[in-house]
């Protein structure tokens, strides 16, 4: 077996080169002359992730309240969980943007106009409506997802593994809003 080893490549690489690298515009933190990607553009389109990201955590908060101020428990636990998850990606996506060195942007007056999706309010009786909602926004992040995780390829393995926790996330919810909707469209008289 020994023998067998010994002909596997070797995984090798030149420390004094990757030190040299590293030493070069050390206030770039995570940023080093490896990435393949366009920093910039990556800092763009995590801007807009974490905008949509913002947005989708208070349409979900809004929505909670909404079904819970109904008495529908099953519809507010669905979203209650829901803006947990979304919480948690805005902070995986606030902090890779910081690593990028890039500026994190909450600002309420420009949230909405940078995010994917949209924001709607729904009285009480429309839980139908809220769910089908962000059923959609969900929906819709999942194929936005996909297409950062291809874009990313490589280039910035980072920001790519953050992408795919998101679209994991994004799945787990979509399938949890579907079935709670499911559930609601069988029993609604037509």
């Amino acid at each position: 077996m020994a023998h067998d080893r010994d002909r596997e490549p070797r995984f090798r690489f030149d420390t004094a080169l990757f030190r040299d690298r590293a030493l070069l515009d050390m206030l770039d933190g995570a940023v080093t002359s490896a990435h393949a990607a366009d920093v910039a553009a990556v800092q763009t389109l995590l801007d807009q992730l974490t905008a949509t990201s913002a947005l989708d955590l208070l349409r979900f908060e809004q929505h909670a309240a909404t079904a819970a101020g109904a008495g529908r428990a099953e519809v507010y636990e669905v979203l209650r969980t829901a803006a947990e998850a979304e919480r948690d990606a805005l902070r995986l996506l606030a902090r890779r943007c910081l690593e990028l060195g890039g500026v994190l942007d909450l600002d309420p007056e420009t949230v909405a106009r940078r995010s994917v999706t949209t924001y709607r309010a729904y009285a009480m009786t429309e839980h139908i409506g809220l769910l089908r909602e962000n059923l959609l926004a969900k929906r819709l992040m999942i194929q936005v997802y996909l297409e950062a995780v291809r874009w990313l390829g490589d280039g910035d393995p980072t920001s790519r593994r953050v992408v795919e926790q998101l679209l994991e996330s994004a799945e787990h919810t979509a399938t949890a809003l579907a079935t709670v909707l499911q559930r609601y469209e069988e029993s609604r008289p037509y």
